[in-house]
């Protein structure tokens, strides 16, 4: 893959589609993801297939039911793996010829993976057989990704159009159906392509801040301006963004999702009971990454995020503290979430926070000659702004989809009503609401000494991080 001639060039997008990013699709890929894998293959695709007409179930689900459909049900996925177990060890060499298919088999195979390790009862071990692990390592190694379930795999590489497309045109966001599912439920549809939509939106936002960016290098009274009017467009997408989240309440039954989706996504380092995951053969790949980590998605793998942080200058130069960053001398989790993308994506956004031309500095040259009432720094300020009002909304739908349950669950033996449950059912339009929800599920001090700590599904402190990342945004503004 060859390198841009230089950061200036790379930072003004003169090299975007060689990292795969799109200025009218982003991060997201111009064309549907491939729906099958080659005929050679069919074993994987066939093993999938069966496992979600199956409807597998949880294994912590399974352990809650009566005798006879527990019976029943862990017969039924036992098979399933067994199968798992009987398929042929197939070489990769035929998939080296498109990184298409190369993506179709880690999602695939991943799929596979957390439908063998989320079944399997709490009293046996968690050994991957080497039909899977071996396979699923060599894809991983070739594509520079974790073995595990990522963001990649179930946002943007799983989605179809409802309709055909003609040649060149974008996917219409609301026209969506994803690929693979572990329920075939209408909640987890609408989980997964709610980050789609939102990745899709926020190519334009990517787009307009790009273009200030090159407006303000010029530094004259008329490319500011421009400059201005590009941020405020950019502004008007990421709200929409924030509309998109809140927009999901209601179309997503929150213990569904808390108690049959999410658990699904969890990773190694996430079983209910301390289990490892062993994979057979891993040993035999050599020069295997070990420094990987096998947590699972989650939304801080989101390129798109990510990037709109590095514009902002919410996201520095690595060396900044923040409340969510880890102990000094440790990589955060912002740091390992990076690794959980493509190599495409992680140096696409590795060189723009490396660009000498940062967003934030080249507005606070101009505080410094024209003062806070500049067009460029009120339209500054005010994309900031509606980047945090995105983050106080994803912990909105946070509070909704897991904080609340999660308490509903630790309750249940009180009997007593939860608040969350009361405030959960306002209108997506309803700020007071919102505003009540996010205090009480993040009001207070720094949880961080809470042992019992509620887990995201990358295994972070899921309302420390989130409030982290919200105070972080809210430190970018210029003053």
């Amino acid at each position: 893959m060859a390198s841009p001639t230089s950061a200036t060039c790379f930072h003004l997008g003169a090299s975007l589609p060689r990292w795969d990013v799109d200025k009218r699709t982003g991060f997201v890929p111009t064309r549907p993801p491939l729906g099958r894998l080659p005929p050679g293959f069919e074993a994987w695709e066939a093993v999938l297939e069966s496992a979600v007409k199956l409807k597998l179930q949880l294994s912590e689900q399974v352990e809650k039911m009566g005798e006879e459909k527990r019976s029943k049900e862990e017969d039924k996925s036992r098979l399933w793996r067994k199968s798992v177990g009987e398929m042929p060890l197939l070489s990769i060499d035929g998939l080296k010829i498109s990184y298409e298919q190369l993506y179709r088999a880690h999602h695939v195979l991943v799929f596979n993976l957390h439908f063998f390790s989320h079944t399997i009862p709490s009293a046996e071990s968690i050994v991957i057989p080497r039909s899977l692990a071996i396979p699923l390592f060599q894809v991983s190694k070739y594509l520079q990704v974790p073995p595990i379930i990522t963001y990649f795999d179930i946002t943007l590489h799983n989605w179809r159009p409802l309709n055909s497309l003609p040649d060149g045109s974008i996917p219409p966001i609301h026209s969506l159906q994803c690929q693979t599912t572990f329920t075939s439920t209408p909640d987890e549809d609408e989980f997964h392509l709610l980050s789609t939509r939102i990745e899709l939106r926020g190519a334009e936002a990517l787009e307009c801040v790009k273009l200030a960016v090159e407006k303000a290098l010029i530094a004259k009274d008329s490319a500011l301006e421009q400059a201005a009017e590009y941020l405020e467009r950019g502004v008007s997408v990421i709200q929409d963004l924030r509309e998109l989240m809140l927009g999901i309440k209601g179309r997503i039954d929150p213990e569904i999702f808390y108690n049959e989706v999410r658990p699904w996504l969890g990773g190694a380092d996430g079983d209910l009971w301390g289990r490892p995951w062993v994979f057979e053969g891993s040993e035999e790949i050599e020069e295997w990454p070990q420094r990987w980590y096998l947590s699972g998605a989650t939304a801080a793998q989101s390129p798109l995020m990510r990037a709109l942080d590095i514009y902002l200058g919410v996201v520095g130069d690595g060396g900044q503290s923040s409340s969510y960053s880890a102990q000094a001398g440790k990589e955060s989790f912002q740091e390992r979430m990076l690794s959980y993308m493509t190599p495409q994506h992680r140096t696409f956004l590795e060189r723009l926070r490396q660009s000498p031309h940062q967003l934030r500095a080249l507005v606070q040259q101009v505080v410094q000659e024209r003062g806070m009432d500049a067009p460029i720094v009120k339209a500054f300020n005010s994309a900031v702004k509606a980047l945090k009002e995105f983050r106080d909304a994803h912990m909105v739908v946070v509070t909704l989809l897991v904080v609340g349950p999660a308490r509903r669950a630790a309750r249940k033996a009180a009997e007593g009503a939860d608040p969350l449950l009361a405030d959960g059912s306002g209108s997506a339009g309803d700020r007071e609401k919102d505003e009540k929800m996010m205090q009480q599920a993040f009001g207070g001090g720094d949880d961080s000494s809470d042992k019992g700590a509620l887990k995201g599904t990358g295994g972070t402190d899921l309302v420390r991080f989130l409030k982290g990342v919200r105070d972080q945004t809210t430190r970018a503004y210029l003053q």
